[in-house]
């Protein structure tokens, strides 16, 4: 609350009550969707980094084992 009030003065704490608000018309396809979305803008902070870590490599013989990870968020 105390950075919000930096960028905005009148800024208003949330009190949710605990209850879940879901859009009329939010059906399924739209909640995977939104899914999606939300997954991409995860993964692609991610990709960034395994760039940034590999990007000066290039030239250099490197070995090792790929491997793919099964688990899902």
């Amino acid at each position: 609350m105390f950075d919000a009030r930096r960028i905005k003065p009148d800024a208003q704490r949330w009190r949710g009550g605990g209850s879940r608000s879901t859009p009329v018309g939010f059906g399924r396809i739209a909640a995977q969707y939104a899914k999606q979305a939300l997954m991409q803008h995860i993964r692609r902070p991610k990709r960034q980094l395994i760039f940034y870590e590999f990007k000066d490599r290039v030239a250099i013989i490197i070995s090792g084992t790929v491997r793919a990870s099964t688990a899902r968020m």
